[in-house]
């Protein structure tokens, strides 16, 4: 329990880092943005951000996962809520299904993205927050995030 506290106090301070390192630099976050998570049993609520310059473009939204050979299922539900930068808050549920081929290898792992939403308009600059968390615990998911792409 102490490991897995010490593990997401860990992985906040890097993210804060990250974005306080490029938002004083004038360079916006990474456009895929991802957590690490447990891949024994991922329930936990995972946290990324994006921060948006561009408010006249459309983005296309996608799930990231990294997956190893113990993840089987074949459909993901996800409760998701979207922060913006004014404080908004948007929250649903959604079934996102998965395509993954079995991996025979131990040591393989395979990213797959998941369209998520389309033609999405960030209307405020700033910082917006997504919080995914799993409906159900999924085994071998070693990473999720979120891939704001610019169209």
């Amino acid at each position: 329990m102490l490991d897995s506290i010490k593990s997401s106090v860990g992985r906040l301070l890097a993210l804060v880092v990250i974005v306080a390192t490029c938002w004083g630099c004038g360079v916006s976050p990474l456009v895929v943005s991802m957590a690490d998570v447990n891949r024994n049993g991922w329930s936990e609520q995972v946290d990324v951000c994006y921060d948006n310059r561009d408010t006249s473009s459309l983005y296309d939204m996608s799930i990231a996962l990294r997956v190893g050979n113990r993840f089987q299922a074949k459909e993901l539900p996800l409760h998701v809520v979207f922060v913006t930068p004014d404080s908004l808050r948007y929250e649903e549920r959604v079934v996102l299904p998965v395509k993954a081929a079995p991996l025979q290898d131990d040591s393989r792992r395979v990213e797959i993205l998941v369209p998520y939403r389309r033609d999405v308009r960030l209307a405020s600059r700033g910082i917006y927050g997504v919080s995914i968390t799993p409906e159900c615990s999924v085994v071998g998911i070693e990473a999720i995030g979120v891939v704001f792409e610019n169209r």
